[in-house]
């Protein structure tokens, strides 16, 4: 008598597979949303970064020059007296306070001094930033609301 033997397959069924794959894409669900917040969180503090360091560059030129440069707020980017210009990173808005009388944002002088008022930096996601210029030290420091 002829025996038939048949071999044990090893693997998954479809279930086992779709479990997991749908345990997969809950974790994945609920991940992404954070990661993108971060992301965009993260190029709003790039965005301050490259105005702060923008407002130190200024004011190093003034002390290094030996001649008074302006900054002032056209639009939606920052322009010195010396006809560079700094436009607002993608996303960013920038503005001066409601009270200003002009759209001077600060006046840097070669002894190091300067007058400034804030600045303030928004975006669509309702993230600010407020920059504000030490009037001795003419280091600009931030703060995030």
């Amino acid at each position: 008598m002829l025996r038939i033997r048949y071999k044990q397959v090893c693997g998954f069924t479809l279930l086992e597979l779709l479990v997991v794959l749908s345990i997969a894409l809950a974790l994945l669900g609920l991940g992404v949303p954070r990661m993108v917040s971060t992301m965009g969180a993260m190029e709003f503090r790039r965005g301050v970064v490259l105005t702060i360091s923008f407002l130190r560059r200024s004011h190093l030129d003034a002390v290094v020059k030996g001649d008074t440069l302006r900054l002032k707020l056209e639009g939606n980017r920052l322009t010195r007296s010396d006809g560079r210009e700094f436009p607002a990173p993608k996303g960013l808005r920038l503005s001066l306070p409601l009270d200003s009388k002009d759209s001077t944002l600060a006046v840097f002088s070669p002894s190091g001094r300067n007058t400034s008022q804030r600045l303030y930096i928004n975006d669509k996601h309702k993230r600010r930033a407020v920059i504000s210029i030490d009037p001795l030290s003419s280091m600009p420091t931030c703060r995030y609301h």
